[in-house]
């Protein structure tokens, strides 16, 4: 199975370095020794050579961010339904004519073959790593979502349908965005820390190697129990810097704060508003009506589970969330005026024309999504049971969130982080 790879891969090898065709070939060597074939196979090969290259410069970096043993010795037990393995090269040069320039392609080695065209590339591990992170950021989700899903349901098995890179993603971090930015991360390290967390865990505390990059964390745990669902699970989870809490909480204590300094901090620290739930958040995106009024949100959360959007408004700590006697209690009109502002806000994405228009232009999702109002402190409530009784008078898709659930929460993913164990890793040219 080697030498077809090989004898495929040369009409493509003078665009990759020497450095990067040990890559690839160690790689080979590896699918060769496999019990079965893979089917179609496109940068996996690359990577897999990465995975086994004890000295190059990705050597010490990977480490900090997976287990490269254990990794092979996963995909080395993944079952598939193929006897032989060989590039989608013939598929990829067919379809060429679509594409006027690598900037467009999002398939990988339709990005090689376009350069090829503009230059003559000699591409590094490091370029070769670029061009990979490009092509899983440039496929459509819902390829993943599909293919790289079914794989998480059943890991270890690869159907007709699957590719060698969904076990690949699968078994390393669980999403394609993940691995995506895992990439980057690992091509960045020379400007980044590496660090280790210990973060809580079904009830343990775990070390958790980590890189941050973006809005993603990075990592695994430090123990051969973390099944590819439970990577998809970890790097879904937005966890806290403990150096953030001191600033939330002089925030939300202060007499002269502005809703404009609060939504400056979310913006800056968007895993407090993710809620263990959320992956995501934009802020400020325009809703123009039809009679040309505009409306402008505080921020869409991105649900974890279907990349739909909930609309979030925010309101001061100090808002009154109550009022009235001991033993006849209301909410405030500052909660009914959120609401208003909410149901706004969901009315149009009711129209089916402003949503599609809203999608086209943010590429957020949005459909019957769920309100969410925060607001005010939790000690306004005199108890759990008035608190209770007062929310199940509202609508079924409207939250209450005060400022105190939104701690709560952010403790529960509080992230300690250890700097004098990160480790510079710096880039070989």
């Amino acid at each position: 199975m080697e030498r077809p790879l090989k004898e495929d891969f040369r009409s493509v090898a003078k665009f990759f370095s020497p450095q990067s065709r040990k890559v690839w070939h160690r790689g080979f060597k590896w699918i060769a020794n496999h019990h079965c074939g893979f089917g179609v196979v496109s940068w996996e090969p690359f990577f897999i050579g990465l995975l086994t290259e004890p000295e190059a410069f990705a050597g010490r970096a990977l480490d900090a961010l997976i287990n490269r043993k254990r990794l092979l010795k996963r995909l080395s037990g993944v079952q598939y339904d193929s006897e032989s393995t060989h590039f989608m090269l013939a598929d990829t040069k067919a379809e060429l004519w679509q594409y006027e320039s690598s900037k467009e392609a999002e398939d990988f080695w339709a990005q090689i073959l376009l350069l090829a065209r503009e230059s003559k590339p000699k591409l590094t591990p490091e370029q070769t790593l670029h061009f990979i992170a490009e092509s899983i950021d440039r496929a459509p989700r819902e390829d993943w979502e599909s293919a790289g899903s079914q794989y998480l349901e059943h890991p270890g098995i690869l159907d007709g349908g699957g590719l060698l890179a969904d076990a690949l993603i699968g078994e390393a971090t669980g999403s394609d965005l993940s691995f995506s930015a895992m990439l980057k991360g690992l091509l960045n390290q020379y400007q980044s820390d590496i660090s280790v967390a210990i973060v809580r865990r079904r009830g343990r505390l775990v070390v958790l190697p980590h890189s941050r990059l973006g809005e993603y964390s990075i990592g695994r745990m430090a123990t051969p129990v973390l099944s590819a669902v439970e990577a998809q699970f970890a790097n879904h989870v937005q966890l806290v810097e403990e150096a953030a809490f001191e600033e939330f909480e002089d925030l939300i204590n202060s007499r002269s704060l502005s809703e404009r300094t609060m939504q400056e901090f979310f913006e800056s620290n968007p895993a407090f508003l993710c809620l263990g739930k959320y992956v995501s958040l934009n802020s400020h995106p325009v809703l123009t009506f039809a009679e040309d009024t505009r409306r402008v949100p505080d921020f869409f959360l991105e649900r974890g589970q279907d990349g739909f959007s909930d609309v979030l408004e925010l309101k001061l700590p100090n808002s009154r969330i109550t009022v009235g006697a001991s033993n006849r209690t209301f909410f405030s009109s500052a909660i009914y005026r959120g609401i208003a502002q909410l149901k706004e806000y969901h009315s149009y994405f009711n129209d089916g024309q402003l949503r599609s228009d809203f999608e086209r232009q943010t590429g957020l999702k949005l459909y019957r999504p769920n309100l969410v109002l925060v607001i005010g402190r939790s000690d306004q409530f005199r108890s759990t049971r008035e608190r209770t009784d007062l929310e199940s008078g509202l609508e079924g898709n409207v939250n209450i969130i005060t400022y105190d659930d939104i701690l709560e929460s952010a403790k529960r993913r509080k992230l300690y982080v250890d700097r004098r164990v990160a480790t510079r890793v710096p880039s070989k040219k």
